[in-house]
């Protein structure tokens, strides 16, 4: 890789947000000498930007998804490097300096870094980032939304990948039409072209989160749905236990409550064990955060994710063709 390659970030573009806006313009404030910002947006999405360095490119159809957007780029003369961020997100100002020193220096083709809570967050979305941050939420993937130590992973998200062309180019693309698991399609496809993706905790993206709880449960029971439908159609990455725990919570949680509705010492036992669990992650959350307010709405969290995640684990399992 030579000194300073070429980067094309890459951003699919859903609707005119300030967040979007923060994106393009944390973009262009990046210290690296060498990049380009392509925006791809749906016909008719509307943003301007009189920016040399920034591109922006319409699909010339309505209400595309993400991967579709980002294989837009195959049309263009991308640099050596391609760089994918979400439009809700944004890169911290060394974001593809550091990126670039693993290109150079090691036989790196694909690498990924933490999306972190933007400090600028509300007091529900910064409660959701506790949730997903935390290992009692993600298990051992918490890495994705905290920076934990550097590792070899094959499933990354794409709001924080980067990839060097080449290989972009010989998997074809993200080359799907899912959202929401368009992601672990396309890591799938590095693994099986024989190459692993780096996980690098200084390549650091802000990730604006969804609030708790509407919002952020919906956004669970999207991962949920694809992760279920993917450990049936593509085990090789999805079939995993940790993805299967969730599950496992939720049929136990099922058959508690059934049974509490016939014997009175369950429903004793239930509530007792929930407020257990209750004190314990509130303590735990609260020793990490020191926030009180974050830690009183923290096992909320972690229960009614772990439960929307499972119960739309289970719907995928039993979905026969998903294309979105």
């Amino acid at each position: 890789m030579k000194e300073n390659p070429k980067v094309s970030i890459i951003i699919p573009f859903h609707k005119d947000t300030k967040y979007a806006r923060e994106c393009i313009q944390k973009c262009l404030e990046l210290n690296y000498p060498n990049y380009e910002i392509i925006v791809v947006k749906d016909e008719g999405g509307e943003i301007v930007c009189h920016d040399p360095k920034v591109k922006i490119i319409s699909t010339k159809q309505i209400l595309t998804g993400p991967a579709e957007k980002r294989d837009i780029a195959f049309s263009l003369d991308l640099g050596d490097i391609v760089a994918f961020i979400d439009d809700d997100a944004y890169p911290k100002k060394d974001w593809l300096m550091r990126a670039v020193e693993h290109f150079q220096h090691e036989d790196i083709e694909a690498l990924g870094g933490p999306a972190l809570t933007p400090p600028n967050d509300s007091f529900l979305q910064k409660a959701g980032g506790a949730v997903i941050g935390s290992v009692a939420g993600s298990g051992p993937l918490a890495f994705r939304y905290s920076q934990r130590k550097r590792r070899f992973v094959d499933d990354f998200p794409s709001y924080n990948l980067l990839v060097v062309k080449n290989l972009f180019i010989k998997v074809g693309g993200f080359g799907s039409k899912f959202y929401g698991g368009e992601d672990s399609y396309f890591c799938l496809k590095i693994k099986n072209a024989g190459r692993k993706i780096l996980y690098v905790p200084d390549v650091v993206v802000y990730h604006h989160r969804r609030p708790l709880f509407i919002r952020h449960l919906k956004q669970i029971a999207n991962f949920g749905r694809h992760r279920g439908y993917f450990a049936k159609k593509y085990p090789r990455t999805s079939r995993r236990l940790i993805y299967f725990l969730p599950l496992c919570l939720f049929l136990a949680t099922m058959a508690v409550l059934i049974f509490s509705c016939f014997i009175i010492k369950f429903t004793y036992w239930f509530f007792a064990l929930a407020l257990l669990g209750y004190l314990l992650l509130f303590f735990v959350n609260f020793y990490v955060y020191r926030n009180f307010l974050i830690s009183l709405v923290f096992p909320l969290g972690i229960v009614s994710t772990h439960l929307v995640y499972g119960f739309n684990f289970l719907r995928g399992l039993f979905i026969r063709h998903m294309e979105k």
